[in-house]
C-alpha cells in the first residue's frame, strides 16, 4: 500500500497486520503457576484459552469478574501448569461438541457473546434454539465446534452441510483471504464470518481456518493459472483475468477540502514551523503531528474540514481493507481548499493523468473541470457527497452517490402511498406560508393515485403554526393509523412539533413521516422520535445487524481511539466499493454495477443510467425507523 497523504493524522495508527503478542511476566501463587497477560484488541477468551491449552471455565474460575466481559488491555491470570503458549492452529485439547454456560450480562448481545467466544452466530443460536434476543440474567450454551486437529489434517473437509463443505485449512506463509476465497470459490466475507478473529487481523501462517461453503475440496489440484485464467462468465461483464487483477496496482486521487493552509493558520502556536505544507498543489507526504493525541485535543479546524478529516481516515481504513483481499492500492489525497481554481490548477498540472479513479471534489462548484477531464481521458470520478446532478447527466464516467433530494421526496410520497394509503394522512404547516404544505398534499394526491386510487384514506392540512396542538388532535382519529407528513427542514418547527407528539401517542396510532436531516438536528432530544414513530428515506444508514458495519466500528476504534461519524464511514464505503469495482471490471465498471455485490456499512448502493450517453446516479434508499422500544431500526431498501 502505498499512501501519499496531505495532512499529517496525529493518530492515524500504522495500517499493519497484529502480530503475535508474546507472552508476559511469569508468577507463581501458592505452588501453582501464572502468566500475566494483557489482553489485545479482538482477543476473546476462546482464542486465548487455545493459545494456552486452557479450559475456558479454568480462565474464568482464575479471574473473578471475567465473566462479564473480556476487555482489551486488561490484565488476566492464565494458569499453565507445565502447560506451553502454542500457536494457533496446533492441536488443542478441547473435544468438539462440548458445552459450557454463560450467563448473560448487561447490554450483552448475540454478537458480543459470539465474539467472546470465539464462535460464529450461526453456532451460538444453533445451541440455544429459540434465543434471538437476550435478557440479564438468560443462561445460553456455548459449543466447542471446532474438531481436534489430530483427527483431521488441514484441508480437509470435516463436515458436510447443504452447502457444501466445512473445510479446516492451516494457513502457509504468505496466504491471504482474498487466495484463500478464490482457492475454494468462497467469499471473503463469508471466511471471516466463520472466524471472527479475522474481523481484527489478516490470517497469520499456522492459523486454522474453517471454511464453510465450499464445493472446491482441499485435495482438488489447483488450476493452471498460466494457460487457463479464473474468468467468470456474466454476459457482458466478465470479470478481468486473474492474472491482470493480481498484477495491477490501482491508483486513487482523493480530492477533498482539508483546508491545510488555513488550518495551520489557525493552529500556528500548536503547529510551530514543523509542518512543510506551502499551499504549493503538491500532495504531502509530512506526518508532524502523528501520534501526538494532547496537540489534537487541542486543535482547531477551518468550517467543515474537520469531516473531510474524517472521510479521509474512513477511505486509509478501506485501502487497508482492500490491500488484505489482495488489491494493491495507491492512494495520493489532493487539497481542493473549497476552490474551483484550485482544482483547475490540479487538472492543468497532469497530476491527475495516471489515475483510475478520482473520488471528488465534494462541492459541485468544483467538479466542472474534474468531469470535463474525466470524461475526455476516460477516468471514472465519483461525487461523494453531493446530491446535484448538474454533471451526471453527459457523463458516462460520472458517478454520483447521493440521490437529488427531489428524487428522494418522490420516493418518500411513493412510500408513504404504499404503506399508509387508508391511513389518516396529516400534512402540517409549521411556517407562515402555506405553500409548502399546499404543494406537499398535492403531491402526495398525485403519488396515491399512481399507486391505485385514493384507496380509504383522506389527506388535510393542518395549520399547526397558527391553530397549535389542539387542532392536530382534533384530526386524529382512533380506528385508523395517523400519518403525520412533515415537508419542514426547519429545526425549530420540527421540535415543536415532535415534543407534543408524546401528548398524542398514549389514545392514537401515530407515525410521523420526516426527512434524513432530523437526526442532524442537536437540539431536539432524540426520544422524541422515537415517541413519534418517526420515519424517514435515506441513502445513508448504519446498519448494526450487519456484520460489515459492526466490524468497521471495531476497526475504527482500533486505529484511532475515537468513534467514525459519518463522513468516516462514507470514506470507507466509496473507496472499498469503487475501487473493488475497478480491480473486478476495469474502468468501464458502470454497465457492471448491478452485478457488484458488496456488503457496505452504511449505503445501499443501486445505481442507474437515468439517460443514454449519461452517468450513474445511486438510487438506493433505506427506510429507517424510530420505534418507542428506542431501537432504530432500517425498515426496508428501496430502489428503482
Amino acid at each position: 500500500m502505498r499512501i501519499i497523504i496531505a495532512l499529517g493524522l496525529w493518530f492515524a495508527a500504522s495500517l499493519v497486520c497484529a502480530q503475535e503478542k508474546p507472552a508476559g511476566e511469569k508468577i507463581t501463587e501458592n505452588g501453582r503457576h501464572f502468566i500475566l497477560y494483557k489482553v489485545q484488541p479482538g482477543e476473546t477468551l476462546y482464542s486465548i484459552g487455545k493459545r494456552y491449552h486452557v479450559d475456558l471455565q479454568e480462565l474464568t474460575a482464575e479471574n473473578p469478574g471475567l465473566e462479564k466481559g473480556l476487555k482489551s488491555g486488561s490484565t488476566i491470570r492464565i494458569p499453565v501448569e507445565g502447560k506451553t503458549e502454542r500457536k494457533i492452529g496446533q492441536e488443542t485439547d478441547q473435544k468438539p461438541g462440548r458445552l459450557i454456560q454463560h450467563k448473560v450480562q448487561k447490554k450483552e448481545t448475540l454478537y458480543s457473546i459470539s465474539r467472546k467466544y470465539g464462535i460464529t452466530i450461526e453456532e451460538l443460536t444453533a445451541a440455544n434454539p429459540g434465543k434471538t434476543k437476550l435478557k440479564k440474567g438468560d443462561v445460553l450454551r456455548i459449543p466447542h465446534t471446532t474438531a481436534p486437529q489430530n483427527e483431521k489434517s488441514a484441508g480437509t473437509p470435516v463436515k458436510e452441510t447443504a452447502k457444501g463443505a466445512v473445510i479446516l485449512h492451516t494457513v502457509r506463509e504468505g496466504e491471504t483471504l482474498y487466495a484463500l476465497s478464490r482457492k475454494y470459490e468462497v467469499s471473503v466475507e463469508d471466511i471471516v464470518k466463520a472466524n471472527p478473529i479475522l474481523e481484527t487481523r489478516v490470517p497469520h501462517a499456522g492459523d486454522t481456518l474453517r471454511i464453510t461453503g465450499s464445493t472446491q475440496r482441499a485435495d482438488q489440484p489447483e488450476p493452471d493459472r498460466k494457460n487457463s485464467e479464473t474468468v467468470v462468465k456474466t454476459g457482458d461483464c466478465d470479470l478481468l483475468p486473474a492474472s491482470v487483477r493480481e498484477k495491477k496496482r490501482i491508483k486513487v486521487a482523493l480530492m477533498i477540502p482539508l483546508m491545510l493552509t488555513e488550518n495551520k493558520l489557525l493552529n500556528h502556536d500548536l503547529w510551530g514551523s514543523s509542518g512543510d505544507y506551502d499551499g504549493s498543489g503538491q500532495s504531502i507526504t509530512s506526518d508532524t503531528l502523528r501520534n501526538n493525541i494532547k496537540l489534537a485535543s487541542q486543535m482547531q479546524f477551518q468550517g467543515n474540514s474537520e469531516n473531510f478529516l474524517h472521510f479521509y481516515e474512513g477511505a486509509l481504513l478501506a485501502v487497508d481493507s482492500l490491500e488484505q483481499t489482495g488489491i494493491k492500492v495507491d492512494l495520493e489525497v489532493w487539497d481542493t481548499e473549497q476552490k474551483s481554481s484550485k482544482v483547475k490548477n490540479f487538472v492543468s498540472s497532469g497530476v491527475l493523468s495516471n489515475a483510475d479513479l478520482i473520488i471528488g471534489p465534494v462541492y459541485p462548484a468544483e467538479q466542472k473541470e474534474i468531469s470535463d477531464f474525466a470524461a475526455k481521458h476516460k477516468i471514472p470520478v465519483i461525487s461523494p457527497l453531493s446530491p446535484s446532478d448538474e454533471y451526471t447527466k453527459d457523463n458516462p464516467y460520472f458517478f454520483q452517490i447521493n440521490p437529488s433530494r427531489e428524487y428522494t421526496a418522490a420516493k418518500t410520497r411513493e412510500y408513504i402511498a404504499n404503506s399508509y394509503k387508508n391511513g389518516n394522512i396529516v400534512v402540517l404547516q409549521t411556517s407562515n406560508s402555506g405553500n409548502e404544505a399546499e404543494n406537499e398534499t398535492s403531491a402526495l394526491r398525485k403519488a396515491i393515485e399512481k399507486e391505485g386510487g385514493k384507496g380509504n384514506g383522506s389527506i388535510r392540512i393542518c395549520n399547526f403554526r397558527k391553530d397549535g396542538f389542539a387542532s392536530l388532535k382534533n384530526m386524529m382519529v382512533k380506528d385508523k393509523k395517523n400519518v403525520l407528513v412533515m415537508p419542514t427542514v426547519n429545526e425549530a418547527e420540527v421540535s415543536v412539533v415532535v415534543s407534543n407528539i408524546k401528548n398524542l401517542n398514549n389514545e392514537f396510532d401515530i407515525v410521523v413521516i420526516g426527512n434524513n436531516r432530523f437526526p442532524q438536528f442537536e437540539s431536539i432530544d432524540p426520544e422524541h422520535y422515537h415517541n413519534a414513530n418517526l420515519e424517514f428515506l435515506t441513502p445513508y444508514w448504519p446498519d448494526m445487524e450487519q456484520e460489515v458495519t459492526r466490524s468497521f466500528i471495531h476497526n475504527f476504534r482500533v486505529f484511532y481511539r475515537t468513534d467514525p461519524n459519518q463522513y468516516s464511514i462514507q470514506g470507507y464505503d466509496v473507496t472499498f466499493f469503487f475501487v473493488k469495482a475497478i480491480s473486478d471490471y476495469g474502468a468501464d465498471f458502470g454497465k457492471c454495477l448491478t452485478r457488484e455485490k458488496i456488503s457496505l456499512v452504511q449505503g445501499t448502493y443501486r445505481f442507474h443510467q437515468p439517460e443514454a450517453g449519461g452517468g450513474y446516479v445511486n438510487r438506493g434508499l433505506s427506510v429507517v425507523q424510530y420505534l418507542p422500544s428506542f431501537e432504530i431500526d432500517r425498515k426496508m431498501v428501496i430502489a428503482d
